[in-house]
């Protein structure tokens, strides 16, 4: 056995024995099976879970593994039968069932009983007898094709699965049934991902190879270990070339960061005191504690990109449990300690791989985090909850948003002015809503998407009245070159020679930001900015009462738009039960504002838009902005904000009875 030596299974029954309820719960997950059997798809059937999504409202739907035929969106209610539904439940079925076998696996090897072991076996028989019946098929985005499951991303999860089961039960198997595992499941599994396996830097590529590199050492075919570890595209070239010089995984997205880690953790659990670990490069360190530096305050992974914060809390223990046995980084103690002040330490991670004892430590202390070209990400706290996080880095390819220079913001540790992330990718409002730059608080110009482009920090600077970050992108020349595959999905001449700069000056009570925009001559520019809550507009005289925000794809989601010429600076609320966001806007060319009303993350309230509009001649526009929320931004009487020079940002705001002057420049 590879993932435990014998060592590690007396440990893991002693803590057993120490932690009461563990193997109980452990049981619980394995107790459909001996209600429900063992469902292995026999012929072509599991297809792809991202098409489990409800058409009208792009949530999620139930899935019930003992309801093989119908399946409800909580949501809307409406019942779904037939394609693509059943495909994607057979998904769901096969990664239910191959993740449980696991942990019958692991139940039989702490207490030896043989109806675990059985069902263990028995999934890893089904599968053998069936794969032959498997057709390679996929067309799914981003994928080449599986056998067993339609991309082959999933075909290495489930491969990784089976290769766990079968890694801790293949000595109590008769020599004829390990012969036909392994003949006729493991090595044409494996086979199908070293045929389909794409040439790219990408999280898929590092799942794939982590699990050439488990089926390898497991059946012992060296080949094929070089393969998934030493090629190139394999695990060593995926970490050299895909993690960022601050330790962020390039596609810029937390979840699949933690994704990638996972997968490679996995794999050192294999390969962990051989040849093949690839624990001196040094590099695990540096991404375990990336993160860590731009968390929110409410212990949340910030939202990026094709990304969501739900379940970021409770699952870090999870993802650091068994390097902290393996590294024993005071940090990583500080960040299982405090979500061990909320849940109990009984997972399976910790069962399994966890350290004895987590050295006690201080808490956490969130600081502000600034990189300038890597990740190019900034992070600004304040009190109450406040968070800025501002994005002005590299383009990271598939699971990147066309957002740059976008801003997420948090207070009272509640999502205020936020980024949305997304939705599951089948669903309908995944391509043509929230993956877009007009779906988020940037600039968007035509209502077309950003190109890929890498931007850049060009200041950050401690002042007495706050913290001045600037940050820099253009589409003045070639796109930036990613070895990754992206699909084109932006409109590049709406962007060409055109260069944008975003200058926020944060302090504790509120924010001032300017949002230049050069070269854009002719074409429709739209600041952009939704918030969480109930949108209170101005009493203007809107002309006319209904407007369209314009032909895109994401526009046509927007509803109940009207609009108005400002004159002067204008406020703008969100009222939330946290607290009311208040915007005062200006802009130094003749602007038109628009409010109106588009989809939320499922399951909330609608979204309320602010876009601030302009059609340039041959000026510079210059976007300027005032966020305020919580006690101090109620205090505030009167803002005014002008351009004093070309590029020279003034701000004078009342608040409390005083006033507060700024001057900045931006894109100098």
């Amino acid at each position: 056995m590879l993932q435990f030596k014998q060592d590690d299974v007396k440990r893991i029954r002693s803590r057993v024995n120490q932690w009461p309820g563990v193997l109980e719960h452990l049981k619980k997950q394995c107790e459909f099976f001996f209600t429900d059997g063992i469902k292995v798809p026999v012929g072509t059937k599991s297809t792809w879970v991202m098409f489990f999504e409800c058409p009208k409202d792009s949530h999620k739907l139930i899935y019930d593994y003992a309801r093989e035929s119908e399946y409800v969106c909580p949501v809307c209610g409406t019942v779904y039968t037939g394609e693509p539904y059943e495909g994607a439940w057979w998904r769901y079925t096969v990664d239910k069932t191959v993740n449980s076998a696991y942990l019958c696996a692991i139940v039989w090897l702490i207490t030896g009983e043989q109806k675990y072991l059985d069902i263990a076996a028995k999934t890893l028989t089904l599968f053998a007898d069936n794969f032959a019946g498997y057709t390679l098929h996929g067309g799914i985005p981003y994928n080449n094709p599986g056998r067993i499951n339609s991309q082959t991303l999933c075909e290495a999860l489930t491969l990784r699965a089976l290769c766990m089961n079968y890694d801790i039960i293949r000595n109590a198997l008769p020599v004829a049934l390990q012969t036909h595992i392994e003949n006729n499941l493991l090595l044409p599994s494996a086979q199908v991902l070293i045929e389909q396996r794409m040439n790219q830097l990408h999280n898929h590529e590092v799942v794939i190879d982590s699990a050439l590199g488990i089926a390898g050492m497991l059946l012992q075919r060296i080949d094929m270990l070089e393969f998934g570890v030493e090629s190139k595209y394999g695990l060593r070239y995926q970490l050299q070339h895909g993690v960022l010089s601050d330790g962020l995984w390039f596609e810029g997205t937390v979840h699949y960061h933690y994704f990638v880690l996972s997968a490679c953790m996995l794999f050192e659990k294999f390969a962990h005191g051989t040849v093949y670990s690839l624990q001196n490069m040094g590099i695990y360190d540096k991404m375990f504690e990336m993160p860590l530096k731009i968390i929110q305050p409410d212990y949340h992974m910030p939202c990026l990109g094709d990304g969501s914060n739900e379940g970021m809390f409770e699952e870090l223990a999870g993802y650091y449990e068994y390097p902290y046995r393996l590294f024993r980084k005071p940090y990583m103690a500080q960040i299982l300690n405090k979500v061990y002040t909320s849940v109990k330490r009984n997972s399976i991670q910790a069962l399994l791989y966890g350290a004895d004892k987590i050295e006690p430590t201080p808490p956490m202390v969130l600081g502000n985090y600034h990189d300038t070209d890597a990740s190019g990400i900034t992070v600004l706290r304040g009190s109450n909850g406040k968070y800025l996080l501002f994005k002005h880095g590299k383009f990271g390819g598939e699971h990147d948003h066309y957002d740059k220079l976008g801003i997420h913001f948090l207070a009272n540790n509640v999502e205020v002015a936020d980024d949305l992330g997304t939705v599951g990718y089948g669903a309908p409002h995944h391509y043509p809503y929230f993956k877009n730059t007009f779906t988020h608080n940037t600039v968007c110009i035509n209502g077309m998407n950003q190109p890929p482009a890498d931007g850049k920090a060009v200041q950050y600077t401690k002042r007495t009245d706050g913290i001045l970050v600037e940050g820099h992108v253009d589409w003045c020349g070639k796109e930036p070159a990613l070895d990754s595959l992206t699909i084109e999905q932006w409109d590049t001449p709406s962007y060409a020679c055109v260069t944008m700069r975003r200058a926020i000056l944060f302090n504790d009570d509120y924010f001032v930001e300017a949002f230049l925009v050069r070269g854009a001559k002719n074409r429709v520019v739209d600041w952009l900015n939704h918030a969480q809550g109930e949108l209170i507009t101005p009493v203007a005289d809107y002309q006319p009462a209904t407007v369209q925000v314009g032909g895109s794809k994401p526009q046509s989601f927007l509803y109940d738009s009207k609009s108005f010429a400002p004159h002067c600076v204008v406020e703008t609320c969100w009222s939330q039960a946290a607290g009311r966001l208040r915007l005062f806007s200006a802009c130094n060319v003749p602007s038109e504002l628009i409010y109106a009303f588009g989809p939320n993350k499922p399951g909330h309230a609608p979204l309320g838009y602010v876009v601030h509009r302009a059609c340039p001649d041959a000026r510079d526009v210059v976007y300027m902005n005032v966020f305020a929320f919580g006690k101090a931004g109620e205090q505030i009487t009167s803002v005014e904000l002008s351009e004093s020079a070309p590029g020279e940002i003034f701000a004078e705001i009342m608040l409390n009875g005083e006033i507060h002057t700024h001057r900045f420049s931006i894109g100098n």
